[in-house]
């Protein structure tokens, strides 16, 4: 290195820089070499503008060359955006005092590293800006913000929830909540107590009353509390953020009400469906290719696209259930459940409800809201079986909703909208019943918008082999045999039989059979009377002979009518029918 002035530049606890006039580094001293990261012999004689960014060069130098201009001591930086560049291309902002040597040839520049003043002044700055933008959202949030400080009482409130309180924000300060909001204050001063007693927050508080801005309604308000904690884990205030929740909470109480209804519903539609499968159905196809069964279902295929009402006619047994299915499922409503009630298999007390369903407490025993069949068959299809059995104040009822597709439960005040396509079937001559004053006619003539009637099995005698064929194949299945054939005098003798039961007596006819059957070919001579069928036909003196029938299956069953070895089984008959047939052939049971 070049002779230099002497200068004491190692006792210097910054990076020092000798310069000459013409912009070379002359010496350096230990700290500049670990300042820029060069060595003192690699920065002599190396031009300043090297430790400098290129784009600051023109500033530094024209900065050096007015100290040469005129020499005197002065600082530069802080505002004058200096920089310095390390050895490594690093930019860093440096601080430097500039000063002539003895005799003025050279000057010396004293270099400082200001990158941690800068980031502590960069953070202030910002801490400012942020401190100013956190003061105007506090203010202006469309939520309520509030502190407390440890004896609970206002040291911060924004402008929302001064205007819900109906003071300014200097009324607020320094007073306590009873001072504010009487009417709600032992329950918020409580909640705050707790957080600066454990320190823990409380979410998710409400509560509901009227404030000066809505002084006639009731709202409802979420209060959450948050505690200030000091550095030794205590609560010394409580952040408190309040929100008007009215309207969400009226959107969640909507819905908590429909989803509580639509679990109701479906709770109900399992417990109906669980009893639907556990009856099962006598049926899984309609058979049957003869001209009055091609007739019956030319007209359920006229009828299913339709919402007609339809009334279907026929004795027991002939499938009148079945039809329904295939008119339901052959609908715009078969994604929605078809909900089936036997009308002559209810209590006389209960129909009401079944139909309509109740509220809790309208009645003993009532112990929970029910919905009545016609709610579960919203927007679907409703089979109101046995029709003929509906007492004369239920057919008022029934009259309303057909007209109206209103119900109203048991024990409620308020009415429900249903839409519901209603099919409605009896074994009756509901025409008679018209006339005997037992059945509504409006009712009726409502009812009978469409009429299809199930032909009995004897118009249809042509269907019985391929019925035959049908239930053999089922109970071989369900029997585990391997039953192929009917023998030609069976069969001709389930021909010529009047099936009174029609095709459920037919069925029975079989399983009985099939059940005692050793091989592969069925018979049932032991299960029919003559060809003809006069000792099953009920022809003849039909009253006396139906009497005897019935009470002989009564006294075979104890006079069971439903469950277990019951009577109507043994006659192929639905329990309903049964009793009907009873009380007209006055048939009591013995005391």
């Amino acid at each position: 290195m070049q002779d230099s002035p002497s200068i004491p530049i190692a006792e210097i606890p910054d990076a020092v820089l000798v310069i000459s006039r013409d912009g070379l580094i002359v010496s350096a001293n230990a700290h500049a070499e670990r300042l820029f990261g060069y060595s003192r012999n690699e920065l002599a004689g190396v031009a300043l503008e090297r430790l400098v960014p290129e784009r600051y060069r023109d500033r530094h130098g024209r900065l050096v060359g007015g100290f040469f201009a005129e020499p005197e001591p002065r600082p530069m930086g802080m505002g004058r955006e200096l920089h310095g560049l390390k050895r490594d291309g690093k930019e860093f902002p440096v601080e430097i005092a500039i000063g002539p040597t003895a005799g003025g040839s050279f000057a010396a520049a004293v270099i400082r590293d200001i990158t941690t003043t800068v980031q502590v002044r960069d953070a202030l700055r910002e801490s400012e800006a942020e401190s100013r933008d956190l003061d105007h959202s506090f203010r202006n949030t469309p939520i309520g913000l509030c502190y407390f400080d440890k004896e609970l009482r206002y040291v911060r409130v924004n402008d929302w929830l001064a205007r819900i309180n109906g003071l300014s924000i200097e009324e607020h300060l320094g007073r306590k909540i009873a001072d504010v909001l009487p009417d709600v204050a032992k329950g918020v001063e409580a909640q705050l107590r707790g957080v600066l007693q454990t320190g823990e927050p409380i979410l998710g508080g409400f509560v509901e009353t009227t404030t000066p801005a809505h002084p006639t309604t009731t709202r409802t308000y979420m209060h959450n509390y948050f505690p200030n904690l000091a550095a030794n884990g205590v609560a010394i205030g409580v952040f408190c953020v309040v929100q008007d929740v009215t309207d969400a909470k009226k959107d969640l109480d909507a819905v908590l009400t429909e989803v509580r209804e639509l679990r109701d519903r479906l709770q109900a539609e399992n417990v109906y469906f669980r009893e639907e499968i556990k009856a099962g159905h006598d049926f899984e196809h309609i058979i049957g290719n003869s001209g009055p069964m091609r007739a019956t279902l030319l007209k359920v295929e006229k009828v299913a696209p339709t919402d007609t009402t339809v009334l279907v006619l026929g004795e027991t047994g002939t499938g009148k259930e079945l039809l329904a299915r295939a008119i339901h499922s052959s609908s715009d409503r078969s994604d929605r459940p078809l909900i089936k009630i036997d009308c002559g298999a209810l209590a006389p007390g209960l129909v009401e409800s079944e139909l309509f369903g109740h509220e809790k407490g309208a009645f003993t025993g009532a112990s929970q809201k029910k919905q009545g069949r016609f709610e579960l068959a919203h927007n679907g299809t409703i089979f109101l079986d046995e029709i003929g059995e509906l007492p004369l104040d239920l057919q008022t009822n029934l009259l309303r909703v057909l007209e109206e597709g209103v119900i109203k439960p048991v024990g409620s005040e308020s009415e429900k909208n249903v839409d519901v396509r209603v099919i409605a079937a009896s074994n009756r001559n509901l025409k008679n019943e018209v006339e005997k004053g037992r059945f509504r006619t409006d009712l009726y003539y409502r009812l009978s918008v469409f009429l299809i009637e199930s032909p009995p099995l004897r118009d249809r005698r042509e269907d019985i082999p391929l019925l035959t064929a049908f239930f053999m194949s089922s109970l071989s299945i369900a029997l585990g045999k391997n039953i192929r054939a009917v023998n030609q005098t069976s069969m001709d003798r389930l021909m010529g039989y009047d099936w009174p039961g029609n095709i459920r007596e037919l069925r029975n006819v079989l399983e009985r059979a099939a059940i005692l059957c050793e091989g592969d070919t069925l018979d049932v001579e032991d299960f029919l009377g003559p060809a003809g069928g006069h000792d099953r036909s009920l022809k003849g003196d039909l009253r006396s002979v139906e009497r005897a029938r019935i009470l002989h299956a009564l006294t075979e069953s104890r006079w069971r009518i439903k469950g277990e070895n019951n009577a109507a089984s043994r006659l192929g008959l639905k329990p309903s029918t049964l009793r009907a047939r009873m009380s007209k052939l006055g048939i009591e049971r013995p005391h």
